[in-house]
């Protein structure tokens, strides 16, 4: 990296052989290097997150969860899946479970717990979670009064499943903003 490295000194005289200019050498000295050392060429584009085409190397965090939910792939699969990926190509293809929840909050509100008490004294226990709860618990996290500038109106869904023992609710929502 040092100014008048052998580096330079040897594009230097590239160019001066070649009868071309320093970038052209360079592109030259590159091809040559990618022919005789596509792996570690591939690595080093790879580290430096090199991009083709203008395509990002990563999916951003909202587009990976985006896809992870239209999918429902849980986070146990997701991990999987993701683990696979980056075994197989050597980097990963989307942000961290940790960088992910950081952005969208790791906030859980904990359920309702209640029973009910039958005639012949059988008790039954259960727990629910309140929509409107959700909603407000997570808001905040997501949403910052910046990003609502020109809001028009905002459509919720809210969805949840009690299967296989484990209780998941989610809600999504979509912000219409005015058009300029």
């Amino acid at each position: 990296m040092k100014k008048e490295s052998i580096v330079d000194r040897m594009l230097q005289s590239i160019a001066k052989n070649a009868d071309c200019l320093a970038h052209e050498a360079a592109e030259c000295d590159m091809n040559v290097l990618f022919a005789k050392f596509e792996n570690v060429f591939a690595d080093v584009a790879i580290k430096k997150d090199i991009t083709l085409d203008g395509m990002p190397q990563k999916m951003d965090i909202i587009s990976t969860e985006a896809m992870l939910s239209e999918a429902r792939i849980g986070t146990k699969s997701a991990r999987v899946l993701f683990r696979h990926i980056r075994q197989f190509l050597g980097s990963p293809l989307v942000e961290s479970e940790k960088k992910r929840k950081k952005y969208f909050g790791t906030n859980d509100y904990p359920p309702t717990c209640k029973r009910k008490v039958l005639e012949d004294k059988t008790i039954i226990p259960y727990w629910y979670k309140l929509p409107n709860e959700l909603i407000k618990d997570q808001i905040n996290e997501i949403v910052s009064a910046e990003n609502l500038v020109g809001l028009e109106r905002v459509n919720f869904i809210v969805g949840s499943n009690h299967g296989r023992g484990n209780y998941r609710m989610m809600f999504k929502f979509l912000v219409v903003l005015l058009s300029k």
